[in-house]
């Protein structure tokens, strides 16, 4: 069973640290230097302290999953437009040594769960992830094609 829980600042470096882990993996563009890292350590920051994106002016809701011995992974959802609403599973991280215990799967569960009543659900999925890929196919979200940034659009209707 995932207990989930809102991020608060104690998570922050947690989160850095899986996230940069991430994007050396290809799961994320950043730029990788000392402006990129800080920008999103900035980020996070607002994201989880002010529940606001820096970069779009989004509002954010990060959600932290756990098993009995830690933290799993966590999910950043936000709105597809500032104000206008429309929800995006904008990063979506399961820590490297919880990973091929079904954690993901049960997160995505949560997610749809707690979101998709209301709104449709949207993601974007960079070509290294291919797990989230597949999750996300298996959770009967559509494909919709690529986005200017080359990652894949998903997109799961909200019910009727």
């Amino acid at each position: 069973m995932l207990k989930v829980f809102a991020a608060d600042e104690t998570d922050i470096d947690w989160m850095y640290r899986l996230f940069i882990q991430a994007a050396n993996n290809r799961h994320f563009i950043m730029q990788n230097n000392k402006q990129g890292r800080e920008r999103i350590k900035r980020n996070l920051v607002a994201i989880v302290l002010q529940q606001n994106m820096i970069d779009y002016n989004r509002r954010t809701q990060t959600m932290i999953f756990e098993n009995d011995s830690g933290k799993v992974g966590y999910v950043i959802m936000s709105e597809i437009q500032a104000g206008k609403g429309g929800n995006e599973i904008h990063i979506f991280v399961v820590d490297k040594q919880m990973r091929g215990n079904g954690y993901g799967c049960r997160m995505l569960e949560e997610i749809v769960t707690r979101w998709h009543p209301y709104a449709d659900l949207h993601a974007r999925v960079f070509p290294a992830s291919i797990r989230m890929a597949s999750l996300l196919r298996n959770s009967q979200f559509l494909y919709e094609g690529k986005n200017s940034e080359g990652a894949d659009k998903y997109r799961l209707p909200k019910l009727a």
